[in-house]
């Protein structure tokens, strides 16, 4: 089954927030086989996720799982091998937001489309922030 159709998939063991482990239970997710430029990442520093369209012609892999956190990043492509696992894992989190996903399909541009972000981490980096300055 491809990506839209598991857009509307209904998975039995549905994540609430981020801290599903999937089969790796080495707490990281896992990194794209395709990019040597990918960090490890915890799935429970997870700070962002979005897709990534770019238009480089049929020869590239064009869409992006863009995972980020702790300042890390891990993009992988989805024809990469991890990424359906990944993927199954965070449009469980709360918030999750699945149209975006839909417009990412029909987008034919460059384009980034915020799928999921931790308010909780976003509004801590805040206050370090604040406090800070």
């Amino acid at each position: 089954m491809g990506l839209f159709g598991n857009v509307f998939k209904k998975f039995g063991n549905a994540a609430s927030g981020n801290t599903k482990k999937s089969n790796h239970e080495d707490g990281l997710v896992p990194l794209a086989r395709s990019a040597s430029n990918n960090e490890r990442i915890r799935w429970d520093e997870i700070e962002r996720i979005e897709f990534k369209n770019i238009v480089e012609g049929s020869v590239k892999p064009n869409v992006f799982l863009v995972i980020t956190g702790a300042g890390k990043r891990n993009e992988i492509a989805q024809k990469d091998s991890v990424y359906q696992d990944v993927y199954n894992v965070v449009s469980n989190y709360e918030g999750f937001d699945l149209t975006k996903v839909i417009e990412s399909m029909a987008c034919t541009e460059n384009a980034t489309f915020l799928l999921w972000e931790n308010l909780n981490l976003v509004k801590l980096d805040k206050l370090k922030y604040a406090a800070v300055r």
